[in-house]
């Protein structure tokens, strides 16, 4: 290789420094590549490059012992690139002490350095601009907590006959619960927040962080989802108690947040309840109130059908006549058997004996009416008075239908009355809304710690990403 060639050789390798960036020249693993990739056709230009690798990583396992294998085949070649001074090695080594000493710069060139390296501006630079928000600037919150449950009244009374109706059973359902919750995280609790806290301004203060606060200009729809994230409401299960959290700027607004939620909830859990039983109440009243007009008709009409017929009890006053008929039957059986025997021994014509027809006639006649009064009744027409029994018993039957109707209604009513009292539930608070001293939010050492892992995994995935890219390159 003749001088000419040396100088085309440095010349390349100043035009290679010339099309890289700062930062890729200053990269020992980015030289070692693009050393590999000219190895085959270019290996003087490959052993260049990689003694630069080589003086910017002296220590570097794999680029020395590439240099040394280019310098192997340099050597079997006789190429005079390697030919710098009378002893080779001492000369190669002498040149790359040089070649450091030569890159040894300050240490404010050394810092800039630094912060050109990838891990410095997409870790370490991020994570202290987020250290030195949540240390300096991030506006503290504060979380009040509070437990309630709801309790359904124990139906139990003293009266025997109510109480298979009523039961023992007490306490709460899961529903109740899920209703609850999702009552306090509705716009309805929002709007009665604002109302009697100011919520919205609290929240938009210009005393908090721009970060953290909510935007001036925020929607209804936005406000909403920023209330949601800072009211946490946990359900238990199990035991069916509601734990509430209430984040706000200050101590004491927490704990007037969350006392404003728990006196809402309780009211409509009230509300509710009461509006359920009016409901029932109203209903089963209504049904009741037909039923009894059924049977105030009913017995209007059998009423006015003993007015008409001026009977009481027409199957009563049947067997009434039936009697009088037997009674007069057996009076005139007895009239006539005295009457044959009178026969026997006196005349037709003795006082006695008329006397005795007389009775007989009339009894005769007596009997002929009481048997009429059994075959017909005098009204507005002439019917029977089986007819008139069998009317009695139709109307007899819609009144005591009426009136079973109208005792099944009042146990109905009754019932109704004792299941609209278990329908009414009441909110027991297990803890009253606690007043933080110390704020919860934000957690530092956590965010800090949170952010310091997703940034180096995001940065881990970035390497992976671009390496394959390179690979496939």
């Amino acid at each position: 290789m003749s001088q000419t060639d040396i100088d085309n050789l440095e010349q390349r390798f100043n035009a290679l420094e010339s099309a890289w960036t700062q930062e890729q020249w200053q990269d020992a693993d980015f030289l070692r590549e693009e050393a590999l990739k000219l190895e085959e056709t270019d290996l003087e230009l490959a052993y260049r490059i990689m003694q630069r690798a080589h003086n910017l990583r002296p220590v570097g396992p794999v680029i020395k012992n590439k240099l040394q294998e280019y310098r192997q085949l340099l050597m079997e070649e006789e190429s005079p690139i390697l030919i710098l001074s009378s002893a080779d090695n001492q000369a190669e080594e002498s040149l790359i002490d040089n070649t450091i000493e030569k890159h040894r710069q300050p240490w404010h060139q050394r810092l800039v350095f630094w912060l050109r390296q990838p891990f410095t501006l997409f870790v370490v630079l991020p994570w202290i601009v987020i250290a030195t928000y949540f240390l300096l600037w991030a506006s503290p919150r504060f979380e009040s907590h509070a437990q309630v449950i709801i309790r359904k009244p124990n139906a139990q009374l003293g009266d025997n006959a109510s109480a298979p109706l009523l039961g023992n059973r007490a306490g709460t359902a899961a529903g109740d619960t899920q209703l609850i919750s999702a009552f306090i995280l509705s716009r309805d609790m929002l709007n009665h927040l604002q109302s009697e806290l100011s919520l919205f301004e609290h929240y938009t203060s210009n005393q908090r962080d721009v970060i953290s606060r909510l935007s001036g200009a925020a929607s209804n729809d936005q406000f909403l989802s920023y209330y949601q994230r800072h009211i946490v409401v946990d359900v238990d299960e199990a035991s069916s108690v509601v734990s509430i959290k209430s984040q706000a700027y200050s101590g004491a607004y927490a704990q007037q947040l969350n006392q404003q939620i728990i006196a809402k909830s309780e009211d409509y859990i009230n509300s509710i309840g009461q509006s359920l039983a009016r409901k029932r109440l109203t209903f089963i009243e209504a049904e009741h109130r037909l039923i009894e007009d059924r049977l105030r008709k009913a017995k209007t009409d059998l009423l006015r059908f003993q007015q008409k017929y001026r009977l009481f009890d027409p199957q009563q006053e049947a067997q009434a006549v039936q009697q009088i008929a037997f009674k007069l039957e057996e009076v005139l059986s007895d009239k006539k058997t005295q009457l044959l025997a009178l026969r026997e021994y006196m005349q037709d014509s003795s006082p006695k004996i008329r006397s005795l027809q007389r009775e007989i006639n009339a009894l005769e006649k007596q009997l002929m009416s009481e048997k009429q009064r059994l075959i017909s009744q005098k009204g507005q027409q002439d019917i029977s008075f089986g007819e008139v029994l069998a009317r009695y018993s139709a109307f007899q039957i819609k009144v005591d239908l009426a009136m079973q109707a109208y005792t099944s209604s009042l146990v109905s009513l009754e019932r109704s009355r004792i299941e609209a009292y278990r329908q009414l539930q009441y909110m027991v608070v297990v803890e009253s809304p606690t007043l933080p001293e110390d704020n919860t939010y934000p957690d530092k050492l956590y965010s800090l710690s949170l952010a310091a892992v997703v940034l180096i995994i995001l940065f881990g995935i970035g390497k992976i990403l671009i390496a394959t890219i390179r690979e496939l390159a």
